[in-house]
């Protein structure tokens, strides 16, 4: 998998394994957990999230299996279809990716995997959309 870019201020975490990796803001402190999934067959990484200041999220990476989908709109459809609606986005190098109409919930698709990220954060937290929808684009998909 190509090497990470994160800027000087920034770090960086890498799941050769589950293909992907990304980077975040000096100064979070992440719990990594990992979960086996049936439906749709994969893994979810849990990540716990706490900035210096004490704020604190919670974000799941979702890395599935593609199977014989042509694109991500089937896949969503025969695997997702409650986040079918969505907004195309540019998301590291991905094939195509869907941020999911109303929800703090991105889907990605490369030749051989589909990928999530869950966003959660409440009122006085971190604001984990802003902060990772600002880096994107360092995501990396094997």
């Amino acid at each position: 998998m190509a090497a990470l870019n994160c800027a000087s201020s920034e770090l960086g975490i890498d799941s050769p394994e589950l293909g992907w990796g990304f980077c975040y803001p000096e100064g979070w402190h992440l719990v990594e957990r990992e979960a086996n999934t049936s439906s749709p067959p994969g893994v979810d990484t849990t990540l716990d999230v706490v900035g210096p200041d004490g704020l604190f999220g919670f974000m799941i990476v979702g890395s599935y299996e593609r199977g014989s989908s042509a694109d991500l709109a089937a896949w969503l459809a025969s695997n997702e279809p409650a986040d079918a609606q969505g907004t195309p986005i540019s998301w590291g190098n991905a094939q195509s990716a869907v941020q999911v109409t109303g929800q703090l919930r991105r889907y990605a698709i490369t030749k051989h995997r589909v990928y999530m990220l869950t966003l959660r954060q409440g009122a006085q937290n971190l604001d984990l959309d802003a902060a990772m929808g600002m880096r994107l684009q360092t995501w990396r998909f094997a």
